[in-house]
């Protein structure tokens, strides 16, 4: 099943929409589904590695992190942020002020595997990630099969030497924010 995740096309996250300059940061994902679970693989290159939020709903987006966002309708948008270790915080709500976090127990359901090396002077890490459908607790879903939706996926890193901030679909604001859905690209489950 994560073996098919290589044979997907990688998505480049290509907009550095708050920095000088992408930094020497490289980041794509893939992304899949086996009806009742999403799967995501992230490819990442960077400068630096920072992993030290070991809580669940901790703040991840300090350390060296991937995101995905997604909204199924128009009540709102989940969150799910992954750092390099694997810890995820998830939540639900209609904007960054407006949000629920997911339950831990249905967040321990989320498995994330990463393997990282030191290459040519960068730190490269790959993280498998599969949720299950059951993790959207305000949707139902029988199978992903023909789902269409809207969502983002970044990478970031607030707490490092060098912030950074890179994402797959565009965002137009002044400051840093993932939590814009008008942003959000379409997504559609085949």
């Amino acid at each position: 099943m994560h073996a098919g995740l290589d044979r997907q096309p990688r998505h480049i996250l290509a907009f550095h929409p708050w920095n000088k300059g992408n930094q020497g940061i490289v980041a794509s994902f893939a992304i899949a589904h086996h009806n009742r679970s999403v799967l995501l693989k992230f490819f990442v290159i960077e400068n630096e590695m920072r992993a030290v939020v070991t809580e669940t709903n901790g703040p991840v987006w300090e350390d060296s992190c991937v995101e995905f966002f997604v909204s199924f309708d128009p009540t709102g948008y989940y969150n799910l942020e992954f750092n390099t270790i694997g810890t995820v915080l998830g939540a639900f709500g209609k904007n960054r002020l407006e949000r629920a976090f997911l339950p831990v127990e249905m967040l321990n359901q989320v498995r994330a595997n990463t393997r990282s090396e030191w290459k040519a002077g960068k730190y490269c890490w790959e993280m498998i990630v599969v949720i299950p459908t059951e993790l959207f607790i305000y949707h139902q879903f029988t199978s992903l099969r023909g789902v269409t939706c809207r969502g983002n996926f970044y990478k970031c890193g607030d707490g490092l030497k060098e912030p950074h901030y890179l994402s797959w679909s565009n965002i137009r604001s002044a400051q840093p924010d993932f939590h814009l859905p008008e942003f959000f690209g379409a997504i559609v489950f085949e």
